[in-house]
């Protein structure tokens, strides 16, 4: 059969292309030619057939074809389907298909549901232009359950519409008559009159604002009276509902009986806001913000201090400053998208048809280039990824950016891999968050990155791109953060746990949980980490090793200079994955899921502290001179620094993730107080119990300035 298959092939090669013999007799070897055979006769007959490559998780169609006498009998539409059929019964993402635009066939495929995902030219010769054609699967994750389900189950995308938040009178007063605090609340009025939120007052806060006015000509009332305001509940604030706040918020004054009219005042102001169920109450009061947890799991209603916002808005509103890195091929930039990108994210758009409002967010102009925000992986003027979304999704606890990619760039896929680490990094910046990514269909590459992140694909999606999603916890979780965590975990997805953190793991590292309908599922703590990554989960008995790391190498790799480096830095720096050198000694302590706490020497002008946390992701040992490729570029030793590390023939390269850095260092004096270190320098690296990590953590954490 293969010689009828290349015979009927040759004989039109004008739609399929010429290939050599051996193409097809090592494609029938390998399992990537289905024939159809017609058995009506006496003998078997060759009827047609499809010529496909499978490099796992994508599959590309490169022939299809139907002999004369077997065709307007369904026979293509049934090798196409069989393929289909084929590929998802092996987890495959996606196939595709290249169709010169002006053929016929082009109906066939609309026919199978291969939507035109991007068009390129044919080549000098024809002058074709060519349609890129995919169908995806909705295929499991790359992280398997105990039981078959895909990954996270996620609740529904990120809302579309602008987050409303009710205004605390105290803050309207810190603006108005500038108290100490005025600063944040000014950041929370100027994000509201830029569209990035929405402010409104209860009816309370008019109420109480004339109940404490000296004059009813005051130019802050008549000002503070225009601001939308939420009306009071049809039926009122009952009794009870201010009983039960107070007995949350002031539980002694409450139990007194003692609560002064401020205090029943603060209860309406919260009651109103939880009946309309707005994103959260702003306010400089203290003891509402102490009580926000308890408040939030029996109203439903977050109270967040107008700092906290604050710092929130700046962060989300910022402009990045742009960051050299040394990768593979050349020098790269990221940056925010500047005028000069233009041209090239024109041209990135237009390759892939994008819908009109998205477009609109990638060519954003004017008023909508000011709040709009961006990043871009380029050289010069040539983008190789970008990412744009809006601020406003971060206030919903979350961020919902759409990513353009030339995958016809050699660092394309290792861009996309440091761009969807970096948005992971700046959503979860203040606490658990959703990252959502909208990825052209014709990305494919691209898509196969994020999955490999701990993305999970959607079933929601624009026409032409693909919705991907995950939550990245970005920080520790111990007890302290579990009942947050927990509760953000429940919130946005279908994952309900216990709410004693040690009782959720079994002795085989496994983590119990139940969905909505109290279905039992397990998931190995290694995955469950990766897809809430950057996060690991300090549990009673599960120790670190502490590992020294030089100065310049912890700048490089874990990014904990103090100052920015004018120099361009490693990839390694912005990768997801990275790669740090030691002794062959380490491969039994550097195992697969370890925490690992990594110690700044004072050689050099190091800082003789704990700097940075990671987790292991696999550790390998090598001839100094085999590493591969993919470990040096992950890494920020040269390769004739290696040769220096140590004295052998062989180093052990240890792929770390989920690094994280401390935002305060921990000193050499403290580590030994814990005992972590004994009288001598740290030189090699050692184990340390989980109670030294939850010290050198809490120390680590520090304050948020």
């Amino acid at each position: 059969m293969v010689q009828s298959v290349q015979t009927n092939a040759d004989s039109n090669r004008d739609a399929l292309g010429f290939l050599p013999a051996q193409a097809y007799e090592q494609a029938a070897r390998q399992g990537t030619l289905f024939v159809a055979v017609d058995r009506r006769g006496q003998e078997s007959c060759y009827a047609g057939h499809i010529l496909f490559g499978a490099t796992y998780p994508h599959a590309k169609i490169f022939q299809v074809y139907v002999a004369p006498q077997s065709r307007k009998h369904g026979v293509g539409r049934l090798l196409v389907q069989t393929l289909l059929e084929f590929l998802k019964e092996k987890q495959y993402l996606s196939v595709t298909a290249r169709v010169a635009s002006e053929l016929p066939a082009n109906s066939f495929w609309n026919s199978l549901k291969f939507e035109i995902v991007a068009t390129k030219s044919g080549g000098m010769t024809r002058g074709r232009t060519i349609n890129v054609r995919a169908r995806q699967f909705n295929t499991p994750a790359l992280f398997g359950y105990r039981r078959p389900v895909s990954g996270i189950p996620l609740t529904e995308p990120l809302p579309n519409f602008t987050t409303i938040f009710a205004l605390d009178l105290n803050v309207f007063f810190d603006v108005a008559k500038r108290r100490p605090r005025s600063e944040y609340g000014a950041v929370v009025m100027s994000a509201s009159f830029n569209n990035i939120m929405r402010l409104t007052v209860t009816q309370e806060f008019a109420n109480e604002l004339r109940r404490t006015a000296t004059t009813t000509q005051d130019p802050i009332l008549e000002f503070a009276l225009q601001l939308p305001t939420l009306p009071v509940p049809p039926n009122g604030v009952s009794e009870q509902i201010i009983g039960e706040l107070a007995a949350i918020v002031f539980p002694v004054r409450a139990a007194a009986g003692t609560l002064t009219v401020q205090d029943r005042s603060d209860m309406f102001h919260l009651a109103i806001a939880a009946h309309h169920k707005i994103a959260a109450f702003v306010t400089a009061e203290d003891a509402l913000v102490r009580a926000s947890q308890a408040i939030e799991i029996r109203f439903g209603i977050r109270t967040l201090h107008v700092k906290d916002l604050a710092e929130t808005l700046k962060a989300a509103t910022s402009v990045s400053p742009p960051l050299d890195f040394g990768f593979s091929d050349r020098d790269l930039r990221l940056s925010d998208v500047t005028a000069s990108h233009s041209i090239a994210i024109r041209g990135l758009a237009d390759s892939v048809k994008l819908p009109r409002e998205l477009r609109v967010l990638a060519l954003a102009e004017g008023a909508q280039a000011s709040t709009r925000r961006s990043l871009a992986i380029a050289f010069e003027d040539q983008v190789i990824c970008a990412a744009f979304w809006q601020p406003q999704s971060v206030l919903q606890g979350g961020l919902e950016a759409l990513l353009l990619v030339d995958e016809d760039q050699v660092s394309s896929l290792v861009a996309v891999n440091a761009l969807l680490n970096r948005l992971s990094r700046i959503a979860s910046e203040r606490g658990p968050a959703r990252v959502q990514i909208l990825i052209p269909n014709s990305a494919l590459g691209s898509q196969d990155v994020a999955i490999r992140y701990g993305f999970m694909r959607c079933s929601a999606g624009d026409p032409g791109v693909s919705r991907y999603q995950r939550l990245s916890i970005g920080g520790v979780v111990d007890t302290a953060s579990w009942p947050s965590v927990r509760q953000n975990l429940q919130a946005t997805s279908d994952m309900r746990f216990t709410g004693d953190l040690a009782s959720i793991v079994d002795d085989e590292l496994r983590i119990h949980f139940q969905n909505q309908v109290g279905e039992e599922f397990m998931i190995d703590l290694f995955d469950l980490e990766t897809i809430l990554s950057p996060t690991l989960f300090l549990l009673s008995g599960r120790g670190a090793v502490l590992a020294p790391i030089r100065a310049s190498y912890a700048n490089d790799l874990l990014g904990t200079a103090a100052q920015a480096s004018l120099l361009p830095k490693p990839q390694a720096a912005i990768l997801h994955e990275r790669t740090y050198f030691s002794s062959v000694r380490n491969e039994r302590l550097l195992v697969k899921g370890t925490p690992v706490v990594f110690y700044e020497s004072g050689k050099s002008n190091g800082r003789s502290a704990a700097v940075a946390v990671a987790r292991v992701s696999r550790t390998v040992v090598v001839p100094k001179s085999q590493i591969a490729i993919n470990l040096i570029d992950g890494g920020v030793v040269s390769e004739e620094e290696i040769k220096a590390l140590s004295s052998g023939i062989q180093i052990a390269a240890t792929t770390v993730d989920n690094v994280m850095k401390l935002r305060q260092p921990v000193a050499l004096k403290r580590l030994r107080e814990f005992g972590c270190v004994d009288g001598s320098n740290l030189i090699t690296s050692r184990l340390i119990t989980s109670d030294q990590l939850q010290q050198i953590i809490i120390e680590g954490q520090g304050t948020r300035e």
